[in-house]
Order: structure tokens, then sequence, then C-alpha cells
């Protein structure tokens, strides 16, 4: 799952023939780590859907530290690659474009592939 927190660095998104790719750049004890997932569709709904989901998740480890630039070129540069056989576009929300995670939340929740279920409390 993709959390969203001040240590959030960006979300990729790429929409595919039949299928999504979503992917999180985040910080985790000052060290980028990636989580990323493709879903492939099923039906058209967005709650309570049978989509298939494939979740990945990346840290450093001690024989591979971690370069947050380079992790940052390598995901711009899938989500690309994707895009063009797709024939679609990425989109990209980097957090350092907003003064806090909640203005980034706002942006994402603008975004044309995301949809939220709000429930309400009485």
């Amino acid at each position: 799952m993709i959390e969203f927190s001040d240590d959030t660095v960006g979300i990729w998104f790429v929409g595919l023939p039949d299928s999504d790719w979503l992917a999180s750049i985040f910080m985790k004890d000052d060290k980028p780590c990636l989580v990323y997932r493709f879903r492939y569709h099923v039906d058209d709904k967005s709650f309570d859907s049978k989509d298939e989901k494939n979740w990945y998740h990346m840290e450093p480890n001690e024989t591979h530290a971690g370069d947050l630039d380079k992790l940052l070129e390598v995901v711009r540069s899938i989500a690309s690659l994707m895009a063009a056989k797709a024939d679609t576009e990425v989109y990209e929300i980097m957090m350092e474009n907003f003064a806090d995670v909640g203005a980034f939340l706002e942006e994402f929740r603008k975004a044309p592939f995301v949809s939220i279920e709000e429930e309400r409390i009485h």
C-alpha cells in the first residue's frame, strides 16, 4: 500500500491498456525507498473491484545504500517508457512542490486517476 506522509518524495501513475502502474518514493531512515504496484482491471469498479494488484517494495541494504537522484531517474525512465508504449502520459506529483503533506494530498485527490470513497461518521 502507498502511504502519504512528510517522508513522501513523489508519486507516479501510468494508465495502461486494461491495467495501470502506481509508484511512490519515500524516505526511511534518510534513505530512499520505492513501493509500486501493477493493477490489472477485470471490471469498471473503483471500489469493491476484483482487480488483481501486485505490490512490490524496494529498500536500500548494506550493498546498495540508495541514491535518491538515481532512484528518481530510474522511476521516471520506467514511467516514461511505459507511457510511450501505451501512448499515454505520466502523472507525477512531487512533494517538494507543496508546503506540506496536506497540500500534496489535495493535489493528488484532483488527479484524473484518483477515486476516493469517503465515509461519513455520525
